[in-house]
């Protein structure tokens, strides 16, 4: 076997120990990735499974609810959406006052639509 020979077979064995190294890599690539989604689609399962459970928990809670006690929550939040409501419309009208205050104080009269809400 002469020198030529020896050169091309080490040359073709550098060759295929590159395809091999590319071909594995390749794989564990694939891998990765095929195990990457079977993650995320244990995620959502377990998700929506935390959801679905939450849910159940909540109707049966409702369900083993007095009646009573499920109307005076609701009479409750709807206290506290009427409080927060005036609390607005309280703070609405005293940015009014003021800024009738200011225009009169800077001696502007104030137009028809100076008294309406809001900006």
């Amino acid at each position: 076997m002469d020198r030529l020979q020896v050169i091309r077979i080490a040359a073709g064995l550098t060759v295929l120990a590159v395809l091999v190294t590319t071909a594995v890599v390749v794989y564990r690539w694939r891998d990765a990735e095929r195990v990457a989604a079977l993650q995320r689609a244990e995620t959502e399962r377990t998700r929506k499974a935390f959801i679905q459970a939450a849910e159940a928990a909540e109707r049966a809670a409702a369900a083993t609810t007095p009646p009573e006690v499920l109307q005076a929550r609701k009479d409750a939040a709807l206290r506290e959406f009427r409080a927060a409501e005036t609390e607005m419309l309280l703070q609405q009208t005293r940015a009014r006052l003021a800024r009738e205050e200011r225009q009169a104080a800077a001696g502007s009269t104030p137009g028809p639509g100076a008294s309406a809400p809001g900006p």
